[in-house]
């Protein structure tokens, strides 16, 4: 699969999940849907934001060109948009449980980074040998 298909494909599926994402909030009314209605509104969100930051991560590396691969920007395009994608998420989902205060967002954005951190660590040691 060239980049190019693979921009293609992924841009697609990112609309697909955000016609499904309007799609719910359409029509699902959250006070009387129960968990059904909050796991949907998550999870089609979730994939939303994760296509679509995944997407922009892509489309700037490969206009830098700062990898070799293309498969270690795809890697670590989809990685980034999955850590925060989950951040977002994260904080959406303690907000609406009124859990969301500045040093619980200030130690989730400490604890991605050190994800972050421990995947860039992992990485460069698979590129040395």
């Amino acid at each position: 699969m060239s980049i190019k298909q693979y921009i293609i494909f992924l841009s697609s599926g990112t609309i697909l999940a955000a016609f499904a994402l309007m799609i719910v909030i359409i029509n699902i009314n959250p006070s009387t849907s129960g968990f059904f209605g909050f796991f949907s509104f998550y999870s089609t969100l979730f994939i939303t934001l994760m296509g679509f930051f995944a997407t922009i991560a892509t489309l700037i590396r490969i206009y830098r060109k700062k990898h070799s691969t293309i498969e270690i920007m795809i890697h670590t395009s989809l990685r980034q948009g999955l850590l925060l994608s989950a951040l977002i998420e994260i904080s959406l989902v303690l907000l609406s449980l009124e859990y969301l205060s500045t040093t619980v967002l200030i130690i989730l954005v400490i604890a991605i980074s050190i994800i972050e951190f421990i995947f860039l660590s992992f990485d460069r040691d698979s590129h040395k040998g």
